[in-house]
C-alpha cells in the first residue's frame, strides 16, 4: 500500500515551533493517538506508516478542506448556521481568547508563529466588551487601593 499524505514545509520558518498544551488538550490528543493505535491493530487497510495524528479510518491524513467541509455541515445544522466557521476562524478565536485572558502579546505571537506585533494586533487582537469591562474593573480596584 502506498503512502498517502505529504508532510510539506511550513508557510514560514517561524511556523516550526513547540507549543505547550493544556491538560485537556493533552487528554484529547492521547485519546486520538490511542484510537489510531487501535485502528492500526484491527484494520488491515490502515496505513501504519503515515505518522499523522488526525487520520481517516485508513490512516491517511485528514485534509483541511475536509475539516472545513465538516465544520460547514455541523454549523448548518446548528444555531450557528448563519456563521462561516472554518479552521482559520478557530485560529482567530484561539488568539482572541488568549488576548482576552490578558496573556502578553509576545507569548501569543510565539504560540501562533507571528514575527510582527503588527500582524497579531491588526489581524487578531479584537477588543471585546468583556476586556473593556475587565479594564475598568482593574482600574477601579487599583484606585481603591491608592485612595
Amino acid at each position: 500500500m502506498g503512502m498517502y499524505g505529504i508532510k510539506d514545509t511550513t508557510k514560514t520558518a517561524y511556523s516550526y515551533r513547540t507549543i505547550d498544551l493544556s491538560d485537556r488538550s493533552i487528554e484529547l490528543l492521547n485519546k486520538i493517538i490511542l484510537e489510531n493505535k487501535t485502528a492500526k491493530a484491527w484494520h488491515k487497510e490502515y496505513n501504519k506508516d503515515s505518522n499523522f495524528i488526525f487520520t481517516t479510518s485508513t490512516g491517511s491524513p485528514v485534509y483541511i478542506h475536509k475539516i472545513n467541509k465538516l465544520l460547514k455541515t455541523v454549523t448548518d445544522k446548528s444555531s450557528f448556521k448563519h456563521k462561516r466557521i472554518t479552521s482559520h476562524a478557530l485560529r482567530h478565536t484561539h488568539i482572541t481568547t488568549l488576548a482576552g485572558l490578558g496573556l502578553p502579546l509576545k507569548a501569543i505571537m510565539e504560540r501562533v508563529g507571528h514575527t510582527s506585533e503588527k500582524t497579531t494586533i491588526q489581524l487578531y487582537t479584537h477588543v471585546t466588551d468583556q476586556m473593556t469591562k475587565d479594564l475598568i474593573n482593574k482600574l477601579n480596584e487599583h484606585e481603591k487601593k491608592v485612595i
